[in-house]
């Protein structure tokens, strides 16, 4: 077997099962080489219901991760797969037929790459807000949003897969498990377990690859666009951003500065050609920066 492909899941049973329903056509054309792992991580509503009582027909085994928190989640599904190489997904994406054989494709003959990624194009399912348009052409990741574009290249900088669509070799995540400290958990929207993973396989002088023609489209509920979401999203990456500068030494001085021109550039943001509520999410992410607690 060469892949497993992971869906971490918790309390969101109505669009995993539109995630498992797309994947058993693509899954189906690939055959014994692909297996799907589902990790229940301690859902509350009828998640396990769902999965015992689907299992077979759509193709996929699943266990329970009883320790919350998406990183933990992740790395057992690592732990577990059956593949060389395990392709996370998120619970609640679509993909077209040929989307796991193109991974196949790829993956009988990777090269120097120990990592693979592609597109994160969302879609919203409620109606879009005045400030959608112009929050994902400037701080596309709150919407877990990612497009590179053409060709296929590796990743350069602090370029990595978005956790939709990223596929590691199931080896180097045993050996650089996601941080549990980071990863989104009940009550908790921290990111940076992707991030920190990525920088340890850059360290290590690791590449990984960028698949443009390999995308999955990310379903977003109404309330994934919701001011209220969209600000504790971005309070959030700040304190990750916080934490990660207290881990490595940097000082978080600059954020005060940020912080205190986002007053200013709010008011004039349609002067100065940008969206009030883009200008209020950065200014979100200095908060954290600066609150957070290492």
């Amino acid at each position: 077997m060469i892949l497993s492909i992971v869906i971490c899941t918790w309390n969101r049973v109505a669009l995993l099962e539109q995630t498992l329903r797309s994947l058993k056509a693509s899954t189906f054309r690939a055959g014994d080489s692909v297996e799907v792992l589902v990790i229940n991580n301690a859902s509350t509503d009828s998640t396990p219901e769902f999965l015992r009582d689907n299992a077979s027909a759509l193709g996929f085994r699943w266990l329970t991760e009883d320790r919350p928190g998406l990183s933990n989640a992740r790395n057992r599904g690592a732990v577990e797969a059956s593949g060389e190489w395990v392709l996370y997904l998120d619970d609640d994406v679509l993909v077209e037929p040929h989307f796991v054989e193109g991974y196949i494709a790829v993956l009988s003959d990777p090269g120097p790459s120990v990592y693979f990624g592609g597109p994160v194009i969302p879609r919203f399912l409620g109606p879009e807000r005045t400030w959608t348009s112009h929050v994902f052409e400037v701080l596309p990741w709150l919407y877990s949003g990612l497009d590179l574009g053409e060709p296929r290249r590796f990743f350069s900088g602090n370029q990595h897969p978005f956790g939709a669509n990223m596929c590691i070799r199931a080896d180097l995540v045993q050996q650089f498990p996601f941080d549990e400290m980071y990863g989104y958990r009940e009550g908790a929207l921290t990111p940076g377990e992707e991030s920190s993973l990525f920088s340890q396989l850059t360290a290590q002088t690791f590449r990984g690859e960028w698949l443009p023609s390999l995308g999955v489209v990310h379903v977003l509920p109404a309330a994934r666009n919701s001011l209220r979401f969209l600000v504790r999203r971005s309070f959030a990456q700040g304190v990750y951003e916080g934490m990660a500068a207290f881990e490595a030494s940097r000082s978080r001085l600059w954020a005060v500065r940020a912080l205190a021109l986002q007053f200013v550039r709010i008011p004039l943001a349609p002067l100065i050609g940008t969206h009030p509520i883009v200008e209020l999410l950065k200014a979100s992410v200095f908060a954290g920066v600066l609150l957070s607690r290492r």
